[in-house]
């Protein structure tokens, strides 16, 4: 499997937990390898610098934001008023 089809993979499975991942991780940045998170950050810079130096820059590891919850889509006549 090439790296670009684990980090597909990696993300399909991290798309699948999400929901369970918010009660634990809601808010926090992820670095998601092997299917399971592997260390959260507060930010995206710390989660992929910690990710690199794990596992270098073709770890087949994905860095994600865990929203604390679905966003709520809105029209841009709702955000503007108009």
């Amino acid at each position: 499997m090439s790296v670009h089809e684990k980090v597909l993979e990696e993300s399909r499975i991290l798309f699948d937990q999400m929901e369970q991942l918010r009660e634990k991780y809601g808010g926090r940045w992820v670095v998601f390898k092997d299917g399971k998170v592997q260390s959260d950050h507060s930010t995206e810079k710390d989660a992929f610098v910690a990710a690199v130096e794990s596992y270098g820059l073709d770890g087949e590891f994905v860095v994600d934001l865990i929203e604390p919850k679905d966003p709520v889509p809105i029209t841009a006549s709702v955000l503007y008023g108009l």
